[in-house]
């Protein structure tokens, strides 16, 4: 202890530098699917820290989801948990798909309507029709949309 000491003495009093050497450093790598664009790829992290990826969509794309290395998506950046092991996160883009369908039709008093809607569902739709022809019934008292029925105005009400 003695010995510890009158180095440590000696060592300031002569100006030299006392440094820690840090921890063993370990290597955080990536693996995409789909596209898009992680960054940095890979990192060298010291043990103990945590490493911060960004997850950039190619457009057309979306982010789906990431996982790896004890971590947390939060928006685009992946920040993984204290690294004490070479890891891997692994990142998944997914193509965007939007689906659209458009409706258009006169009012009671003769003007045109457009109507779109858009969604990554396809089924959210309802029920399919092919040929022009109705997927609903036709109404007496209303025009006929989807299963829906509109009422006319003055026709029985």
């Amino acid at each position: 202890m003695r010995l510890k000491l009158l180095f440590l003495i000696v060592c300031v009093l002569s100006g030299c530098a006392v440094e820690r050497v840090g921890g063993e450093e370990y290597v955080v790598s990536t693996v995409r699917y789909g596209e898009g664009v992680i960054s940095p790829a890979s990192a060298s992290i010291t043990e103990g820290e945590r490493a911060i990826l960004t997850l950039t969509p190619a457009a057309g794309w979306q982010l789906d989801r990431a996982e790896g290395c004890n971590g947390e998506l939060v928006g685009q950046e992946y920040t993984t948990g204290r690294i004490r092991a070479d890891c891997t996160v692994r990142v998944w883009f997914e193509e965007n798909t939007a689906y659209t369908m458009s409706v258009a039709f006169t009012d009671f008093n003769g003007k045109l309507i457009n109507v779109s809607l858009v969604s990554s569902d396809p089924q959210s739709f309802g029920s399919e029709s092919t040929g022009g022809e109705s997927s609903g019934g036709e109404s007496t008292s209303g025009e006929s949309i989807g299963s829906e029925s509109l009422p006319r105005e003055g026709v029985g009400h």
